[in-house]
């Protein structure tokens, strides 16, 4: 490992990431395409564009996560509310 710490991403950072894919392409991606979306946005983050695959898939399994709990979530409360 060359010390790619420097690539990770705060929580907020990571939670935004996550919410921009689910706005963009809704909460229901394969993790697949999840993984397809959020490597063209590593494109276009300074510091991430050249982003081995051995420093982006832990990012990838942690951004899947926050994405996947969080769009669990919101249908949950969209549910909720619509039972009332």
């Amino acid at each position: 490992m060359h010390g790619y710490h420097m690539f990770e991403l705060s929580d907020d950072e990571m939670k935004r990431l996550s919410a921009e894919v689910r706005e963009r392409h809704g909460q229901f991606l394969t993790f697949a395409r999840f993984a397809d979306v959020v490597l063209s946005l590593f494109e276009d983050i300074p510091g991430l564009e050249c982003l081995p695959d051995t420093a982006a898939n832990p990012l990838l399994h942690q951004l899947w996560t926050i994405y996947h709990d969080e769009g669990h979530y919101q249908e949950v409360r969209t549910r909720i509310r619509c039972d009332h």
